[in-house]
């Protein structure tokens, strides 16, 4: 058992536990952690809040017993409503990946089994297939990017409807 005296001499790393010379990385660590799963979390919430109203905006848009004005609104509405939700899901999965990369520097200082990266491979009990070779974020991008053009397109059917001449008739 070392004294303090022969602590110093021998230097501070040698006497302390790994876990206490490290303990401001570990704290950064777990901080990280949690806020990388908190952002994974949002960035999935994302497109399902997005896709319950869009069936709103759509069941209004389309229904052509609404007067033109509203189908228009409604329709406009769901642009820009799915171009926000493309935004605001892009911007999650950015400081989720950023929040990742300091895990993994971390990790690396500290000498741990990275657990920040998935490294999972295809196995016989658990192959890999198309479907989950699929990039989930890309596709939702790709879905939401579609359902701002289908709101594009309802928007200028709505204007169809719209009565064009609108001049005063005074006769």
């Amino acid at each position: 058992m070392f004294s303090r005296r022969q602590a110093r001499r021998a230097g501070a790393s040698e006497a302390t536990p790994w876990g206490d010379r490290n303990a401001i990385d570990l704290f950064s660590y777990e901080m990280l952690l949690s806020r990388e799963a908190e952002e994974h979390a949002h960035m999935w919430q994302t497109p399902a809040l997005a896709l319950t109203a869009q069936a709103f905006l759509l069941t209004i848009s389309l229904d052509t017993g609404q007067h033109w004005f509203a189908r228009c609104i409604a329709s406009g509405l769901g642009v820009v409503l799915a171009f926000m939700s493309v935004q605001l899901m892009a911007k999650h999965r950015f400081h989720m990946l950023l929040d990742r990369e300091m895990l993994k520097q971390i990790e690396t200082r500290l000498g741990m089994t990275p657990v920040s990266q998935r490294s999972w491979a295809p196995s016989p009990q658990h192959p890999s297939t198309r479907l989950n070779r699929l990039r989930s974020y890309a596709l939702w991008r790709t879905g939401l990017l579609a359902i701002l053009l289908v709101n594009a397109v309802v928007f200028g059917w709505a204007l169809t409807d719209a009565p064009w001449d609108w001049s005063i008739d005074v006769g």
